[in-house]
């Protein structure tokens, strides 16, 4: 379960959904949410907070307007400095479980990802990180978790089963292979039904596992098409170098057109 989670905001159209998806995975808990906004380091703090050192009021009537009648409001914090180091630095001070993030480009998942925020975050964080990419319509219900059977997508799925994301969801385990020998394909059918039977990652029953050959482009292209998720997970540092490749130049191409929410996990650290 989430026991805190930190939710960085630009009062943007994506803020909005990355709210309302933060309350849902909350709730009764909105006090536990911290709402952070990153103000220029150009800027003086003081110019944006309100009487007395008190939150800015456009960001708690931000979120007064958005929140239940009688709900406690979400911690609101204010730091001065660069974006993705704050967020950061906020995470590790609340020892949060979740960094929540609206997706500032509709477009694309991680358009333009080098550079980007959600990039820094990734590259810099030990902790799991959401990206909100459509308002929310509930809890989740149909979640594809990406799997190259290396220890770091057990313990993306593991990290997504603490959270409480695959309660009540049609999970589907979908891996990827280079060449369509049917020899190839059936043992790697095999070993994912294994992976997803390993009881230290601890994945409910009847879970769907697929077995597509291609690219992990095509084969998440195809997976997307039957199953319509509104949650992908990805686990980075696997076998086939994902952590590389979700934070380098191929990333591009194989989050740009993912329209759902998007939840990645670094590694496990090590002890």
């Amino acid at each position: 379960m989430i026991e805190s989670l930190l939710l960085a905001t630009k009062f943007t159209r994506q803020s909005v959904a990355a709210l309302e998806r933060a309350l849902l995975l909350m709730p009764g808990h909105a006090d536990r949410i911290g709402v952070l906004h990153v103000v220029d380091p150009d800027v003086s703090v003081a110019l944006v907070l309100g009487v007395g050192g008190s939150p800015p009021p456009i960001l708690t009537e931000w979120l007064d307007v958005r929140l239940p009648e009688g709900l406690a409001r979400p911690e609101v914090l204010i730091r001065k400095g660069d974006p993705h180091s704050e967020i950061l630095a906020t995470a590790d001070a609340r020892d949060d479980d979740l960094i929540v993030l609206g997706s500032s480009r509709p477009q694309g998942l991680l358009a333009g990802l080098r550079g980007s925020t959600i990039e820094r975050v990734l590259r810099g964080g030990t902790r799991p990180v959401l990206s909100v990419r459509q308002p929310p319509q509930g809890p989740y219900r149909r979640i594809l978790i990406a799997s190259d059977l290396s220890g770091s997508s057990g313990f993306a799925a593991q990290t997504a089963l603490r959270l409480g994301l695959l309660r009540d969801a049609r999970i589907h385990l979908v891996h990827a292979v280079d060449d369509e020998a049917g020899a190839e394909v059936g043992q790697a059918e095999a070993e994912l039904r294994a992976f997803a039977a390993r009881p230290d990652i601890g994945l409910p029953d009847g879970i769907e596992v697929s077995v597509l050959a291609g690219s992990p482009q095509t084969a998440l292209r195809s997976a997307m098409d039957g199953l319509a998720p509104d949650l992908v997970i990805l686990g980075t540092g696997g076998h086939s170098g994902l952590r590389r490749l979700v934070l380098g130049s191929v990333a591009e191409d194989l989050l740009a057109w993912l329209p759902v929410d998007v939840l990645v996990v670094p590694p496990e650290p090590e002890l």
